[in-house]
């Protein structure tokens, strides 16, 4: 909502896409866009189990990871980093500072990647 160039990535934007293509993994960038669009994000992926949201980005807060764990389901998240953005690092920090199980986390960085980007290959 402050970044009038960003108006059209709101993620209820994608809902007749995500109707359409309902066979296909849809990942949503930086878990939806910024803090005002969380309560749309876990909507959409309770709604639509093809919905995926992937962790680039600058926007996270302490305790956002849990929170969509908790509403979403480790299942439905992707390790990202937006490299050359900034230090991927920091979203390593991210996910390693969080409360997530070990067996949460290497869905996170690993499992969740292979199975859509593999054809539900784990």
């Amino acid at each position: 909502d402050y970044n009038p160039v960003q108006y059209m990535s709101h993620p209820d934007r994608f809902r007749k896409h995500l109707k359409k293509y309902h066979k296909t993994p849809f990942i949503l960038g930086h878990a939806g866009g910024r803090p005002g669009a969380f309560e749309a994000t876990v909507k959409l992926c309770n709604e639509f189990e093809n919905v995926y949201l992937d962790f680039a980005g600058d926007y996270y807060y302490n305790g956002v990871i849990e929170a969509f764990a908790n509403r979403v389901g480790s299942d439905r998240m992707l390790y990202a980093s937006d490299v050359n953005w900034f230090d991927s690092r920091c979203n390593i920090g991210l996910f390693l500072g969080s409360r997530l199980k070990e067996a949460d986390l290497l869905k996170t960085f690993r499992n969740n990647a292979i199975k859509v980007y593999h054809s539900g290959k784990v």
